[in-house]
């Protein structure tokens, strides 16, 4: 990102700070369920295999 558009994005974030913590907030309580649920079905679907049953010796 250039200099100037950084410079512009900070002072438009410095000055609404309550609103960027409440959308910061709002996108992190949208994104846990898709995560959590994403990962419970990736451990279910990549299950490694038991390994293969020897005998008793």
């Amino acid at each position: 990102m250039n200099p100037a558009a950084h410079s512009l994005l900070r002072s438009a974030l410095r000055a609404r700070r309550r609103e960027f913590t409440r959308l910061t907030g709002w996108s992190l309580a949208q994104a846990v369920p898709a995560l959590l649920s994403g990962r419970l079905v990736a451990r279910a679907v990549f299950r490694p295999e038991p390994p293969p049953d020897r005998g008793t010796q």
